[in-house]
């Protein structure tokens, strides 16, 4: 009983300790403040290699960039990202904050980041069979751009995650652009 009153009494110090540096002015709040700002400090991401601008559809938002992987002879992976901007803005520009476009060809993968047709001139059906539309166009020209089709894993955030979700739980995105699940070995939404 006594061990657990002075168990008790520590958690009460300790949380009491937190609760005060949480505070206008408290420690909790200034080590925040200090990593926020050496965060805002950081170099900006180094300059990528140029990226091929492709079009995959007619639309002038249907356009892809694509790096190539550094440092291989043979195939490489495929990571395909799609933006977020809830499903009515963003950019293949912004999306990547310059830094994907930088990691993933240096760790041997090539790597493209899309545009779509936004809402509300498109749906969001439209927008996931823009997706698939870009793979296909990827992998139609895996050879000429050193793709290996048999690892191609789509990555995106926000409404880019929800799009990439749609296209690899429903495979009739994919089936209208000639493709399958057995085209995609993975999703991270």
């Amino acid at each position: 009983m006594r061990n657990a009153l002075i168990l008790s009494l520590a958690s009460l110090t300790l949380l009491g300790a937190s609760v005060a540096d949480a505070r206008p002015g408290g420690k909790l709040r200034e080590r925040i403040a200090e990593r926020m700002a050496a965060r805002s400090q950081t170099a900006t991401a180094p300059a990528a290699a140029p990226a091929q601008t492709l079009s995959y559809g007619s639309n002038p938002l249907q356009v892809l960039d694509f790096y190539c992987a550094q440092g291989t002879a043979r195939p490489a992976p495929l990571v395909l990202f799609v933006h977020g901007g809830g499903w009515k803005g963003g950019s293949k520009d912004n999306a990547a904050g310059g830094w994907k476009q930088v990691h993933y060809p240096a760790a041997g993968y090539a790597y493209a980041s899309i545009n779509y047709r936004l809402v509300p001139d498109a749906t969001v059906e439209q927008q996931a069979a823009d997706v698939a539309a870009a793979l296909k166009h990827l992998l139609t020209r895996a050879d000429a751009l050193g793709i290996d089709r048999t690892r191609v894993v789509l990555m995106g955030h926000s409404a880019g995650a929800h799009l990439v979700a749609l296209v690899g739980t429903d495979e009739q995105y994919l089936r209208g652009a000639g493709l399958s699940f057995a085209d995609l070995d993975g999703v991270i939404p």
